[in-house]
């Protein structure tokens, strides 16, 4: 139980903690935690499982923190990837339970996983005004704007 509820300080949008072993460390989490819980039928330890979204010209909403938004633009088409470690359907729902609230330090980190994995993409972190329905406003001046390295050479 304690180290369920270690583990939802990392968790994104009630869905997943991100798969990166540097981070999960350096956070008290080493990959046999993760194998514990993974036994322990919370969450899915398979080291190949990636969130995909497609980036444009037009900003994407790419991972939602609640009340910060993770938003990517880029000038061609590009394909942002994340490796994760999904929950289980009963990890989710002992997750709304446990209810832990990200800060502001740890999702930049998080943030800066992401930069690190995704060539040609801009990312931004914006602070979220209000939610409508199924619509988000936000503020139009990021938190943070992070431009992902350009690993790819041409010839």
């Amino acid at each position: 139980a304690n180290l369920f509820e270690q583990l939802c300080k990392f968790v994104i949008s009630n869905r997943f903690v991100i798969n990166d072993n540097d981070f999960l460390r350096k956070h008290g989490m080493p990959y046999d935690f993760i194998l514990r819980l993974d036994e322990s039928g919370l969450l899915n330890s398979s080291g190949t499982i990636s969130f995909h979204k497609e980036i444009s010209k037009e900003p994407e909403l790419i991972l939602d923190f609640g009340d910060y938004i993770l938003m990517a633009i880029s000038e061609e088409n590009r394909k942002f990837t994340l490796q994760e470690f999904p929950l289980t359907a009963a990890g989710r729902e002992l997750s709304m339970i446990v209810g832990s609230k990200m800060d502001l330090d740890l999702i930049k980190e998080i943030c800066q996983v992401a930069v690190k994995n995704n060539s040609k993409i801009n990312l931004s972190l914006h602070k979220v005004n209000y939610r409508e329905e199924d619509s988000i406003n936000y503020d139009n001046n990021p938190i943070v704007f992070m431009n992902t390295p350009d690993t790819e050479t041409t010839v």
